[in-house]
């Protein structure tokens, strides 16, 4: 009986070897181990670090062969299963998914719309997907009364997936520390599903994009970089205001050019008030997930009046995360940000180094663009803007938007006109003291400045999200040299003195020495020269030196 088990074990095992798709590699994500025992095909075996828990995958084929599956726990309950470690089996890929929290639909939206059939305490969703094709579970729902074969959570305490402890997932993601970490762990849900190429080519095909922009910024970046407060109040009601996910978000604004320019948590209104004088910007994440947040706001929860002399009202550098909602009014943000970061960095760069956008071409050549092409309901009019013919690098094109009369006129007028209109906008920016935009980004809109809000239909499902990574959003700086100095006015004339010091700090030391350097070597050659002058070699200069001494 053994070798009959044996032997149908080693058969299955040679045809597993040819179904699973194993070329995976994590390169940010440091919180996940991935492992394909003694370079077995076999199977393949997840694991988040600090978690007791094995995930050990299998194909399909062999998900109703009872001979197979106690072959399969015989050999690796020894070496996974045991020293207070547990295992659970999975055959891939998963039929009937259940999610238990919102960000992650998207994830599963990358490698197809209707993976997930279950949500459990989700919150607020934003995604048509899930709208059209998930249906939410009753709290009483068990094993018995609805099969899951698979259930991914976030919450280490969720109730449902201690109610299906052993399809229960552990999607540690929104734990990482940097955006493209995060996002990585797309590669781990693709394993469950056969789709490790798939999901390794969407991943790649995002961290170029983000790079590619990153290291724009940084190539244009000084020493001095814009200082940004990203907070979530609570106040009035708790004079407490912190940063949540703040490893993350330090990361993301040194992406896009800035540094967080305060702690975690702030517990007074003196420390809040200081921290703002410091800031460039302010992005406000507060705990409301809906509603019509506006200057007024700003002012009860910081304890502000219009008449209050802060560099942020003056230059109207407030922006909040709520620029696109759903239909009931939720921000997209919770469920959106994991899994566009580099979109989200884009957006970012978008206010915080305004002059490598017109915001007319940002919104109608990337949003519209790479959201799948559909136009949101946007409460501002885009073609009443007096600037509306903008010129934009997008894919290494230029795009012009125009709007002529009802499509009357002259074509070689108009052509002529957009370029002159161009040069002009560029040359208006150019000159500004400070410029901000007059539109909302994606997920960003300026409160001080009551920017557009747009509204996502609750119907809109892409038919899969893949295909709009694909294009290149990659920014053009050739006109763009920094603009730090942009920023100098919201300090004092010392702080200013201090930025720039540091700036050139190391160049001033670097040449301090080297000016030392070419001193010493100067004087050295001078003195010799004075020497042969007079008749004197370099070994004749001893005895010069002792002239005039008698010997005794």
């Amino acid at each position: 009986m053994k070798l009959l088990l044996f032997t149908v074990f080693v058969i299955a095992h040679a045809f597993i070897a040819k179904a699973l798709n194993t070329d995976l590699q994590f390169k940010y994500a440091n919180t996940i181990i991935y492992e394909q025992p003694e370079n077995s095909d076999e199977i393949q075996i997840l694991k988040y670090k600090l978690e007791n828990v094995f995930y050990i995958i299998y194909d399909e084929k062999f998900q109703n062969s009872s001979i197979y599956q106690v072959g399969l726990v015989n050999k690796y309950k020894e070496k996974y299963c045991s020293d207070g470690n547990s295992c659970r089996f999975f055959a891939k890929p998963l039929k009937h998914t259940a999610v238990d929290s919102g960000p992650l639909l998207r994830f599963f939206e990358y490698l197809g719309v209707d993976l997930v059939k279950y949500l459990g305490n989700v919150g607020h969703i934003t995604s048509g997907c899930a709208y059209k094709h998930a249906q939410v579970l009753d709290p009483n729902s068990t094993p018995d009364t609805v099969p899951i074969d698979g259930f991914f959570h976030t919450d280490l305490n969720s109730k449902f997936a201690e109610t299906y402890k052993e399809q229960s997932i552990y999607f540690n993601g929104v734990n990482e520390d940097t955006p493209l970490a995060k996002f990585e762990w797309i590669k781990f849900i693709s394993v469950f599903y056969g789709l490790e190429k798939e999901a390794t080519d969407i991943f790649e095909s995002v961290a170029i994009q983000y790079l590619c922009n990153k290291d724009l910024i940084q190539k244009n970046s000084l020493f001095a970089r814009l200082r940004i407060a990203w907070l979530t109040s609570q106040a009035p009601n708790n004079e407490k205001w912190i940063t949540n996910d703040y490893e993350y978000v330090k990361n993301l604004l040194s992406d896009a050019g800035a540094t967080i320019s305060h702690e975690k948590e702030i517990t007074s209104y003196k420390q809040v008030k200081q921290v703002l004088s410091q800031s460039h910007y302010l992005i406000d994440i507060s705990s409301d997930s809906s509603g019509e947040y506006s200057i007024n706001d700003f002012y009860d929860q910081y304890r502000y009046d219009v008449s209050d002399d802060l560099n942020l009202l003056t230059e109207q550098n407030i922006l909040r995360n709520d620029a696109t909602r759903s239909e009931e009014g939720v921000s997209v943000w919770e469920n959106d940000y994991m899994a566009f970061p580099h979109l989200v960095l884009l957006d970012l760069i978008y206010w915080f180094h305004p002059k490598l956008f017109m915001e007319d071409a940002y919104n109608t050549n990337i949003i519209k663009r790479l959201y799948g092409g559909l136009p949101l309901n946007d409460t501002l009019d885009l073609t009443a803007n007096p600037a509306s013919t903008t010129s934009v690098s997008v894919n290494d094109t230029t795009t012009e938007n125009t709007n002529d009369n009802n499509g009357e006129g002259n074509n070689n007028t108009d052509d002529n006109n957009t370029v002159d209109l161009s040069k002009r906008f560029l040359v208006d920016l150019s000159k500004r003291f400070h410029v901000t935009h007059d539109n909302s980004s994606y997920w960003f809109r300026n409160v001080a400045k009551n920017t557009n809000i747009k509204t996502e239909p609750n119907a809109r499902c892409p038919s899969l999200l893949s295909e709009y990574v694909t294009n290149n959003i990659c920014l053009n700086d050739v006109n763009f040299s920094g603009d730090y100095d942009e920023y100098a006015k919201f300090d004092d004339v010392m702080t200013q003195f201090k930025n720039y010091a540091l700036i050139y700090y190391p160049i001033i030391g670097i040449v301090g020495i080297a000016s030392i350097v070419l001193a010493f070597i100067f004087l050295r050659i001078f003195k010799k020269r004075q020497l042969k002058r007079k008749g004197y070699n370099d070994s004749q200069k001893v005895l010069h030196d002792t002239e005039g001494f008698v010997e005794f």
